[in-house]
């Protein structure tokens, strides 16, 4: 699965199987926008003892990336046209005007 996603430049999510804690891994795609997130990424503190650091995106572009990757997804289609029926007459809002 890992790999597929590295492949497909898609996401994989990492488990510590002692703690339970997981996370989200986005490959970055090869575009602008991927590479302007990674020079802007920054540096965290998992932890002190043993010292374990990682890189990680600002917040919004965390939110960036998750929106079109929900956007771009077989699923979104699928999502806003429930949301549309559910709306009744009220305005919906889509990317891309549809």
């Amino acid at each position: 699965m890992m790999r597929d996603a590295i492949h497909h430049r898609g996401i994989f999510n990492v488990i510590h199987l002692g703690t339970a804690f997981r996370d989200g891994v986005f490959v970055a795609k090869p575009c602008p926008f991927d590479r302007a997130q990674l020079t802007r990424r920054r540096r965290v503190l998992l932890s002190q003892e043993p010292l374990h650091q990682a890189y990680a995106l600002s917040a919004e572009d965390i939110v960036l990336t998750k929106l079109e990757r929900y956007y771009l997804s077989s699923d979104a289609g699928v999502n806003r046209t429930a949301q549309s029926r559910q709306s009744r007459g009220r305005v919906s809002w889509s990317p891309g005007g549809e």
